[in-house]
């Protein structure tokens, strides 16, 4: 539990922070362990909230995820345990394709590349 600190939630970027419910630090902590044995993928696995909307998650992608394994995973807060689960697996999916630079973004970060191809923008995605 060296670095309980990497599954501890918060509310949003820039409100103030909320610690983990005694369920929700065992839970994040189980099912970012399990998905990184089985994986195989190094690197530093933050989990936050994500804020209500009709998302059930989502992974942040920037340099520090593509360069230096350090992932930022979000989950719909508002979701049952069981579809929280089921939304942190789903992201923690994408984690692995980005660690292994099967999927990126392009380099102004307006579209995805899979395996190098052309896949989606992020205006079709967020639409």
């Amino acid at each position: 539990m060296k670095h309980l600190q990497t599954y501890q939630l918060f509310e949003g970027m820039f409100q103030e922070y909320r610690a983990l419910k005694p369920y929700e630090k065992i839970m994040t902590k189980a099912v970012v362990d399990f998905f990184k044995k089985k994986s195989n993928v190094d690197g530093q696995i933050i989990v936050k909230h994500k804020p209500s909307d009709k998302q059930i998650g989502d992974i942040r992608l920037n340099d520090t995820s593509i360069n230096k394994n350090k992932f930022i995973v979000f989950f719909n807060k508002d979701q049952g345990t069981r579809m929280a689960i089921k939304a942190l697996f789903h992201e923690l999916t994408h984690v692995k394709q980005v660690n292994k630079k099967e999927l990126l973004p392009t380099e102004d970060y307006k579209a995805i590349n899979w395996n190098g191809k052309h896949f989606i923008t992020v205006k079709d995605y967020t639409s």
